[in-house]
């Protein structure tokens, strides 16, 4: 919306200062420039705190398995290797659950990626009812070229152009 609104200021610079809204398509760009610093923001918060998640997590996931284990071992019922073989075979365990933690961004990368493509398709989709032809090369000498309109309005802007070269 906010490169879009400055490519509008700026194919209509003239009208603008011409009606004297320059006060008003400032604010009206500011106000858009606000929603791009706010989901800039939003962004860093929400990356801020699945970082501090996931380091917590890998971090603690390690010691787990000490402190449940540690009364055992001050009590004498389990050796240090007991101990060392559990944290190790936890550490397998965990390591092949936690998974989607590692792969959380590359899944949201892929997530934000087909949503971007489905509203681009279906943009393409809904505007591109409209058929444009193709270039056809007429010996060389020329260039043929079908133009019609959607079919939901049935118009036809041209039929076969053809323009020599």
């Amino acid at each position: 919306d906010f490169r879009a609104g400055l490519i509008r200021i700026r194919e209509g610079a003239e009208a603008i200062a011409l009606f004297g809204a320059e006060s008003w398509e400032e604010q009206r760009l500011m106000s858009l420039f606000g929603r791009v610093q706010r989901i800039f923001w939003e962004g860093m918060r929400v990356n801020l705190r699945t970082q501090m998640f996931n380091s917590f997590y890998f971090f603690t996931s390690d010691l787990f398995p000490l402190f449940v284990l540690s009364p055992s071992y001050f009590a004498g019922h389990i050796t240090l290797g007991v101990l060392n073989k559990a944290r190790t075979a936890q550490g397998t365990v965990l390591g092949s659950f936690s998974w989607f933690m590692g792969a959380y961004a590359t899944l949201m990368n892929f997530r934000s990626t087909t949503f971007r493509l489905q509203e681009f398709f279906s943009a393409a989709q809904s505007a591109g009812e409209e058929s444009f032809g193709a270039l056809d090369s007429k010996g060389g000498s020329s260039f043929a070229c079908s133009l019609t309109q959607a079919p939901s309005s049935g118009l036809t802007f041209a039929g076969t152009v053809s323009l020599p070269l």
